[in-house]
């Protein structure tokens, strides 16, 4: 998220670049190397996902409290201020993702054709959740789904809230996800995947960081320091956070880790978000701010969208022309993750960075 002064967007935040390079990364890992350490202590690709759901919301409620402001200070109309908004996030998230719907379904990747509609409409989490099928090559496309329902309906949800009830909102939100986790739970249908899958499953995630976004805009109004609110998401979020993976590596506490799991991650990612958004110091401000991790992090939406495609390109077209995929789990590793990373830089200079300047031609902040 880049700030320039025809955009009136937060200022960017550097280190979370390199945070989103990280989970994506996680993510690719759990998908590519499934018997890798830090999967056999816990999901890291699973992880890597909640921690984007929680980013999510942290940048789009920044960026959304801040055209609230405009609304309230400069007479701007709401309906012009989400209208700037959508067209926004279309440039960001439309072209490369329709282009590569296009592309897979063409050359008939396995389970591009099954859930072309679906996934035309970013509707593929409902897929799964009905089915209970991950659709091979595509599968990974529902967290996509889940991002693009929440911001359907989340810019009517901060504009025309009232800031004094934001707070409420907020909570209420974050607790219909365990709730209803729990429902699936009851009602024993499709738990494993409805109560991960489905945008309401996904909410403490993304409202968590709605949560941070408006603690930190409202510093200085909200009736309760923000610093302890902080303070307490590190104390009790890392240890909740720590407790949870043990758990979750010993097969423990199955129901728990079900209906909590989640809403204790995104407590714990919430202060690493709010660490990196004023800029870690030390060692790891230094690895945080590595010019390779943060060009990483800039092109992750590549990266994520494209990177499960790989596989079964090769696996396919390969054999056709004599040749085989190297042999090791570490070579197959090496040979996708290289390859996703020079499409993803391709689509970025070639595709995304060109759309995206279009962008300044639908500031938040209209001129008067």
């Amino acid at each position: 998220m880049t700030a320039t002064s025809t955009t009136n967007e937060p200022n960017y935040m550097i280190q979370l670049d390199a945070l989103r390079a990280l989970a994506v990364f996680s993510v690719i890992i759990q998908h590519n190397i499934p018997h890798f350490f830090l999967n056999s202590f816990f999901l890291a690709g699973d992880q890597g996902v909640r921690f984007f759901f929680v980013l999510s919301g942290f940048l789009i409620t920044s960026i959304l409290l801040r055209c609230k402001h405009y609304i309230e200070e400069s007479n701007q109309k709401p309906g012009l201020t989400i209208r700037q908004f959508y067209i926004r996030r279309i440039l960001r998230i439309f072209p490369i993702y329709y282009l590569t719907l296009a592309v897979t379904y063409i050359l008939q990747l396995e389970g591009t054709r099954q859930t072309f509609w679906w996934n035309l409409t970013y509707t593929s989490n409902f897929y799964v959740a009905l089915t209970g099928e991950w659709p091979e090559s595509v599968s990974h496309l529902w967290t996509l789904s889940v991002e693009e329902q929440f911001y359907i309906i989340w810019p009517f949800v901060i504009i025309f809230t009232p800031t004094k009830y934001l707070l409420k909102v907020f909570a209420f939100t974050i607790i219909l996800a365990p709730l209803y986790r729990t429902l699936c739970i009851v009602t024993s249908v499709n738990k494993e995947v409805q109560n991960y899958v489905m945008t309401v499953a996904c909410l403490d995630s993304l409202v968590m960081g709605a949560f941070l976004a408006f603690i930190i805009y409202q510093a200085n109004q909200i009736n309760f320091s923000n610093q302890f609110i902080l303070k307490l998401s590190f104390w009790v979020g890392l240890p909740l956070f720590l407790a949870f993976r043990i758990l979750e590596a010993t097969h423990q506490g199955v129901i728990l880790l079900l209906i909590l799991g989640d809403t204790v991650s995104a407590i714990f990612f919430m202060w690493v978000i709010y660490r990196a958004s004023k800029g870690f110091g030390g060692t790891v401000g230094k690895v945080l701010e590595m010019k390779p991790l943060i060009f990483l992090g800039r092109i992750s939406y590549g990266i994520y969208l494209y990177h499960l495609f790989i596989p079964y390109l090769y696996g396919r077209y390969l054999p056709r022309f004599g040749l085989s995929y190297p042999s090791s789990l570490l070579g197959e590793f090496i040979l996708n993750a290289g390859t996703v990373l020079i499409l993803a830089s391709l689509s970025w200079y070639l595709i995304e960075k060109p759309i995206n300047e279009l962008k300044q031609y639908f500031p938040y902040k209209q001129k008067i």
